[in-house]
């Protein structure tokens, strides 16, 4: 945020006022921008839900009037030939109707599955079982009297010892396969009855094997008759796979019974399949269906059975209740491909799909079917979804309180940091002020000895220029050190590194520190260690700025200790005193003059600065440099420890 020059003058009182002002009216402006933003908002999400429900009323209607026309066009197929001109009463019949259907649904994916209806009673598929067939008035011959004989033994006198060799005569006889599949059922039943359950099995396998797919005369499929004798769990979830997929044209309540046969045998019952869902659906028919009169022959009427949408035609006119061809939608094909491609068709540019019915939300339309699929809502969402504003007061008053509450915050650190970098400015002149003024301070001290009308021996008198020279040098190193380190800042390249090792600018820093400051310095430097890139110029100085602040911030005759070594992490250049350790907070932060100059030396040499506090007293500051080319078996270099 942009702070005025002026603000950043004034202070105390003043300074908060004027930010008070600033950030208020920042705060208004960006209050009345929220309440035009909201206005905007509103205005548009109204024009745009507009939008979205005159799209989904028009693609719901498109959607009715496609699905109604197809299934007119599926219930006027000439493929239904004389479908609904008789009656279905024989599960071979209901074979044959279920292929034609097949046929049809092949041509018609909008139809899931078909009935035939007479008047509101389900002629297709089987709701009820159908009449038991009378299979004995059409007996005749050796089988008939062999059959009737070992029945009257096995029911009435409850001889099935006696039965069991008269049903193995008619099995051997040559007789069509209906009649030896009923033969052969019988000597399974007696069989058991006699606990012969080897016998038992051997005949239902058979029975099973060779005639699966014929039916009793209760219509039961002899493959179903055959589970009675069998125990095998693999045999018995292969007939139930059967049984749930439609190999045999059995009526609901007879599923109903061999389901729960199978479930009871094995522990579990099975997945809902196409042939369970379509017996289901019957049942639904039946107590759902609207119509049980005559109409048009060219008329299709939709209706509503459960959570499906159907259609009826009339096939018939003859007298009595009406035949009536019925089907199901496909509602997985209307959803997922109907309704995609008319989406498609449309050029809409959202989100499309059909649910229960329930509350809308936030971004998404929802509109009803007029006339079919009564238990769908048509959802139309953006897909592009807009992040709202706060729409209640109470939101806005929040978001305001919250703003505000930074903004003054802001403004307060503001002034705390000012404060603080007005300290920090301070002490850095205060120390620069002192880095000048002493070596000019002895300038005077030793050119006014040299004025004095006294005259001065030679001796004395070289030894007052030569401090004089000694501090004007430093004075001019000084001044270098500054330009120097203000170009650093910069990044500009002002330093000159070249291959060497440190030892020799090393011992130059501790000879010119001698000579100027005359105090002890105990040096430990290891010639042998790696070769790194430095600046020699800019090193000395470095290291005769550390040597200075060690010996001013030390006793007097307190000792100090210069130190170059190899290490793991590079080259390590230390300077240790023995002193109290006075400003050394100073130092660590890198307020002084001297260490901020240090600091940026070493970074422009890719290294580091560390100054750390001994245990016992004292400060002992580390350079680091690079150790791309440093090897610890190189050489191993003193321990300033070791000679402490």
């Amino acid at each position: 945020m942009w702070i005025p020059p002026t603000l950043l003058r004034v202070s105390g009182w003043p300074r908060i006022i004027c930010s008070v002002l600033v950030f208020g009216g920042a705060l208004g402006f960006l209050t009345v921008g929220f309440i035009s933003s909201r206005r905007q908002d509103r205005l548009f999400s109204a024009l745009e839900s507009a939008n979205r429900r005159l799209r989904a009323d028009k693609l719901a209607t498109e959607l009715e009037a496609r699905v109604a026309q197809l299934a007119q066009a599926c219930l006027e197929d000439p493929v239904w030939g004389d479908v609904g001109l008789e009656r279905v009463e024989t599960p071979i019949q209901a074979r044959a109707l279920r292929n034609r259907f097949n046929e049809i649904r092949s041509r018609h994916p909008v139809a899931r599955h078909f009935f035939l209806t007479e008047g509101a009673q389900v002629r297709f598929p089987f709701v009820r079982t159908p009449p038991r067939f009378m299979v004995e008035s059409q007996l005749e011959g050796t089988f008939a009297r062999l059959l009737l004989e070992a029945e009257e033994l096995e029911m009435r006198e409850d001889r099935p010892d006696l039965a069991q060799p008269l049903y193995g005569k008619c099995v051997r006889l040559d007789v069509p396969e209906p009649l030896k599949a009923l033969a052969l059922s019988r000597i399974g039943r007696v069989a058991r009855k006699l606990g012969h359950h080897d016998d038992a099995a051997r005949a239902y396998s058979a029975l099973f094997h060779d005639f699966a797919d014929l039916y009793d005369p209760s219509w039961r499929p002899y493959g179903l008759v055959a589970v009675s004798g069998s125990a095998d769990a693999r045999t018995l979830e292969s007939r139930s796979r059967d049984l749930h997929n439609g190999r045999w044209e059995v009526s609901t309540e007879m599923f109903d019974y061999y389901a729960a046969l199978f479930e009871s045998k094995l522990g579990r019952s099975s997945a809902p399949t196409d042939f369970l869902d379509h017996l289901r659906a019957a049942s639904q028919i039946e107590r759902a269906f609207p119509h049980d009169g005559t109409l048009a022959s060219i008329e299709v009427n939709p209706f509503v059975f459960g959570s499906e949408q159907g259609f009826y035609r009339e096939r018939t006119h003859l007298p009595g209740p009406a035949m009536f061809t019925v089907i199901s939608v496909d509602l997985n094909w209307v959803r997922y491909k109907l309704l995609p491609d008319l989406v498609h068709q449309s050029g809409i540019d959202s989100i499309v799909h059909v649910s229960s019915p329930g509350s809308a939300g936030t971004e998404e339309t929802r509109v009803r079917f007029r006339a079919l699929f009564p238990f769908w809502e048509l959802i139309l969402q953006p897909r592009r979804t807009r992040l709202p504003l706060p729409m209640r007061p109470e939101a806005l008053f929040s978001v305001q309180a919250i703003l505000a509450g930074l903004l003054a915050g802001g403004a307060w650190y503001l002034l705390l940091q000012r404060r603080h970098f007005d300290d920090l400015r301070g002490l850095f002149l205060e120390s620069v002020a002192h880095d000048f003024v002493v070596p000019m301070e002895r300038v005077r001290m030793w050119s006014a000895r040299l004025a004095d009308v006294a005259p001065l021996a030679e001796e004395e008198r070289r030894d007052c220029a030569g401090r004089i020279q000694a501090e004007v040098e430093w004075f001019s190193h000084l001044s270098r050190r500054i330009l120097t380190a203000s170009r650093l800042k910069r990044d500009e390249p002002v330093l000159r590194l070249t291959p060497g090792r440190l030892a020799d600018p090393i011992e130059k820093a501790a000879a010119m520190f001698r000579a100027r400051s005359r105090r002890s310095l105990e040096t430990l430097i290891d010639h042998e260690v790696p070769v790194v890139l430095y600046d020699s110029d800019e090193v000395v100085l470095t290291i005769l700025e550390l040597l200075r602040n060690a010996a001013k911030y030390s006793a007097p005759n307190g000792p100090m200790r210069l130190c170059l070594r190899a290490e793991e992490d590079g080259v390590v250049v230390e300077i240790e005193d023995g002193g109290p350790g006075k400003l050394h907070g100073d130092w660590k932060a890198g307020f002084g003059l001297g260490m901020v100059l240090a600091r940026r030396a070493m970074k422009a040499h890719d290294g580091h600065l560390e100054v750390q506090r001994e245990p016992g007293g004292g400060t002992r500051v580390r350079l680091v440099f690079p150790a791309a080319r440093v090897h610890l078996s190189e050489a191993a270099g003193p321990d300033c420890d070791a000679g402490a």
